[in-house]
């Protein structure tokens, strides 16, 4: 089996452009349904520049301070935590997909076996790897859930 042939398409991925928000990536996570947990940072040929995963999200939010404010309060303590996450928010509004990205990162050809895909998400114990064209375009993902899917279905 081959990577292009189990991969989740481009067209269903959370895709910014560099200037993108912090804030309007956080409202499509809210409105898109889309199962990727991984937000693509593209430059306008489409050529990928970043990845924000969702634990660089949280962590501008779940800082350790909050988390140890709030970890063993009960739900009488909800609107606080509330409040202190919007007034988090509220300070990174403007704060730009360039300026959170990683951009080191392992990708795969579409073209490639699935055991490549798999043993680069084991390797670097990663939830997805980017699928890029042969001249740098996003063009999907692979991840561990499809990879484990396409198992579950063919062994069991």
């Amino acid at each position: 089996m081959i990577v292009s042939e189990l991969m989740r398409c481009a067209q269903n991925l959370i895709v910014v452009s560099p200037d993108t928000t912090l804030d309007l990536i956080m409202y499509r996570y809210d409105k898109i349904n889309i199962d990727s947990r991984l937000t693509y940072v593209l430059d306008p040929e489409r050529k990928l520049l970043g990845i924000i995963t969702i634990f660089d999200i949280l962590n501008r939010f779940l800082a350790p301070e909050v988390i140890a404010a709030f970890k063993d309060k009960g739900a009488e303590a909800l609107q606080d935590f509330m409040e202190v996450l919007r007034k988090r928010l509220a300070r990174q509004r403007g704060v730009k997909a360039q300026e959170i990205m990683r951009t080191e990162f392992q990708t795969v050809r579409p073209d490639a076996l699935l055991a490549a895909a798999s043993a680069l998400i084991l390797e670097k114990q990663v939830t997805a790897v980017p699928v890029l064209d042969a001249s740098g375009q996003l063009v999907g993902e692979i991840t561990w859930r499809i990879i484990l899917r396409f198992l579950a279905h063919n062994l069991v």
